[in-house]
């Protein structure tokens, strides 16, 4: 008696193999066709986490095993019982290395992945399981397909982190095409079978940027003090700033200008006494001063008065020497946090010093609070 049925126990081989068709190679989907995917459907595979990618996703992949052995099978696959790559790793991961042809879905008949009781007619591949891929061939009948995978964003929903943002859903479009085409070169001899595929993946994607403030890329650094003002502060110290075709000066700028008097003269030695500026439990002398003549023998003056509340009033006599001729430039603003902004590039600016007064060879002069004063005595 003839039965075409399958023995339940099969007495020729222990391999335990899945072989996927050439059916279901074609009509599952898979995204970028390639079919090492299938790999991970057959029994004994059990996929384990990647670890923590953040708080909120677990990501699962290709990672895992099959019944608990390691190995490289993707990387050992077998091509028409050919390798698909020369090195041959057998344990490095079924997410390592690749194989140098990528087994696309149209030019592949038939896949068979033995995971159990390996035998030697597989070729290679690590023990816990081999992959064995048989390409298609042409027959004495021309026979070809033509594919399409279509992906559009007008078919996709909308992210949630989009939709929380208040944005567009990110442009996709996906269009993965091709065919493949066989037949006779000489029937019953020689056969020829071909594919061609090309895949269009123009598409958008969000991303978001730290930037600093316009002020913070100024050096402007704001801050409230123990008296709760606000303060600006220069802190990169920068003495021009600029914005496209605009350009300013800053404070420091000027007071670098009107200290130039001093480079290259000669130290002229001075004495000053001052009161003391307190700011909380530091002291400082209020005034500060520097004098020096140049080589056109004329004398430069400058002090600072670092009190940002209370003009200062200074009587000067000059030894060894006569003061015809006195002129000043004075640098000050209405408040401490007086910046030059490209809206307002002269809020701090030098102007002439008018607090002068000469009787004799006494000099007094009168110096407004926070600021900057350089004379020139002749």
């Amino acid at each position: 008696m003839l039965s075409d049925a399958a023995p339940l126990v099969e007495s020729l081989s222990t391999v335990l193999a899945t072989t996927i068709d050439t059916k279901q190679v074609v009509n599952l989907p898979i995204q970028g066709r390639n079919v090492f995917k299938l790999t991970f459907l057959t029994p004994g595979w059990t996929s384990v986490p990647l670890g923590i990618v953040s708080q909120t996703t677990l990501a699962v992949g290709d990672n895992g095993t099959f019944n608990n052995l390691p190995g490289g099978a993707i990387v050992g696959a077998n091509f028409d019982g050919v390798p698909a790559i020369s090195n041959r790793f057998k344990s490095g991961g079924f997410s390592y290395g690749s194989a140098v042809v990528q087994p696309r879905m149209e030019g592949v008949a038939e896949m068979t992945v033995q995971t159990g009781q390996l035998d030697l007619s597989g070729g290679s591949g690590p023990s816990s399981v081999r992959i064995n891929i048989v390409t298609r061939r042409g027959t004495n009948e021309f026979h070809g397909r033509l594919f399409e995978d279509f992906r559009n964003t007008a078919l996709n929903s909308n992210s949630w982190s989009n939709n929380a943002l208040g944005l567009k859903r990110n442009i996709v479009k996906l269009n993965d095409f091709g065919g493949g085409i066989g037949g006779p070169i000489i029937r019953n001899k020689l056969f020829f079978f071909g594919t061609f595929a090309e895949s269009k993946s123009p598409l958008s994607t969000v991303a978001n940027v730290s930037v600093l403030s316009p002020d913070a890329q100024k050096g402007l650094f704001t801050y409230r003090n123990t008296g709760g003002v606000l303060q600006t502060v220069n802190v990169l110290q920068a003495v021009i700033l600029t914005d496209k075709e605009k350009m300013i000066l800053t404070p420091t700028y000027y007071v670098f200008e009107m200290y130039k008097a001093h480079q290259g003269a000669t130290l002229i030695p001075l004495e000053l006494t001052a009161t003391e500026y307190k700011l909380g439990q530091a002291n400082v002398p209020a005034l500060h001063a520097s004098a020096s003549r140049d080589k056109d023998g004329k004398l430069h003056l400058s002090i600072v008065n670092l009190d940002p509340n209370r003009p200062a009033h200074i009587s000067t006599k000059i030894v060894g020497a006569s003061a015809k001729i006195i002129t000043g430039r004075l640098l000050t603003a209405p408040a401490m946090n007086t910046v030059n902004t490209f809206e307002k590039p002269d809020a701090v600016k030098p102007a002439r010093f008018t607090g002068i007064q000469v009787q004799g060879d006494q000099i007094s002069l009168s110096l407004p609070s926070k600021s900057v004063v350089v004379l020139e005595i002749q």
